[in-house]
């Protein structure tokens, strides 16, 4: 029987079934030997195989994937979200083993503008790379800034498993759903004071708040719901696993996802499978998806407004995300990137 190639994949792990890590175990899994690192998870539990996590310091990193790369020997490394890791990683590989990186969004648009060292970490790894993958038309841009010379540059999203099913059956409710970590990039709190401000004039409607809570933030969160008085409106989910995210995306008539940068990021994608009124940040990736006015709303600095759902015509929203859904499924993603995984490697020969 003729042995499948084997890809090294480096990159962040999540515990979530649905996550980005996950979905792209699910996409090559099945046509290669997958061995997979993640450096200083924080990983509870998965369901993939093959999964080793590494010290978080940099020279027992460096020891470590040293040591893994000769010894597995891999057919194609592929690197998830470009940072000072995938930089060691990549000193350590082959000159004759592709390369694939594929950046996530504030690896490329954020990290590179604070640190000169990030930077030469992204430049390091983009410049050797045999393709580069990205999610919005925006990160080809920033990525062309980085790179020296021509490259395979592919927009390849991660894709929405049983995206049909997210549309279907939805009851909505008055929720404003928001679904991002908590870190301040994502300006939970502008969204709670939005919220606040909107209740007084639509006060049946709630605002759920999910996602990965940071030890700093999500008290001071919660502090300012109980001081505007609206601690039975506004609800803290804490970190939900996927089902019970497609749960309340098909439930909410509103998402919310306000960062200070983004890719086109998954859970946006959902929330347009689901029909919900968007959202979102006045970021080049979200109009990629979002036709102001059309199918959501795209926020200025100032405040949320979300009473301006009410000039979205529903009916002619669902027939632009009817659309939108068909360029966003997994088939068609996992398609994409098998694809460029075996035009990789054949080149090789």
């Amino acid at each position: 029987m003729k042995e499948n190639k084997k890809v090294l994949v480096v990159a962040p792990l999540s515990p979530d079934t649905g996550s980005h890590e996950s979905k792209l175990y699910d996409m090559i899994s099945d046509e290669f030997d997958v061995k997979w690192i993640s450096p200083a998870s924080d990983l509870a539990k998965t369901q993939m195989s093959n999964v080793n996590i590494l010290s978080k310091n940099y020279f027992l990193f460096a020891f470590q994937i040293r040591k893994i790369i000769k010894q597995w020997k891999p057919d194609l490394i592929h690197f998830h979200y470009i940072d000072h890791y995938k930089s060691i990683a990549n000193f350590f590989r082959p000159v004759s083993t592709p390369m694939i990186a594929t950046v996530w969004g504030s690896d490329i648009m954020k990290g590179p503008y604070e640190s000169r060292l990030w930077k030469m970490s992204v430049a390091n790894v983009l410049n050797t790379a045999s393709a580069i993958t990205c999610d919005a038309s925006h990160s080809i841009y920033e990525i062309n800034k980085i790179i020296s010379g021509k490259k395979i540059i592919k927009k390849i999203f991660f894709g929405i498993q049983d995206s049909e099913s997210l549309s279907r059956d939805n009851c909505k409710e008055n929720i404003i759903y928001s679904s991002r970590g908590h870190l301040s990039r994502y300006n939970i709190d502008k969204i709670i004071v939005s919220f606040y401000e909107f209740q007084k004039k639509f006060p049946d409607w709630h605002l759920y708040i999910s996602g990965v809570e940071d030890p700093v933030n999500t008290p001071l969160y919660k502090e300012m719901v109980n001081s505007f008085g609206i601690i039975n409106k506004v609800k803290f989910l804490g970190f939900i696993n996927s089902v019970e995210n497609r749960n309340f995306m098909k439930k909410s008539k509103i998402f919310v996802s306000i960062p200070e940068n983004d890719a086109v990021s998954v859970s946006l994608m959902e929330a347009i499978c689901a029909n919900c009124i968007c959202f979102v940040s006045d970021l080049p990736a979200n109009y990629e998806l979002i036709v102001n006015g059309v199918n959501g709303i795209i926020v200025n600095d100032s405040s949320c407004a979300f009473q301006r759902f009410q000039e979205i015509d529903e009916h002619l929203m669902q027939k632009v995300n009817k659309k939108l859904r068909e360029q966003l499924t997994f088939e068609e993603s996992k398609e994409q990137l098998l694809t460029l995984y075996n035009q990789i490697l054949l080149s090789q020969k």
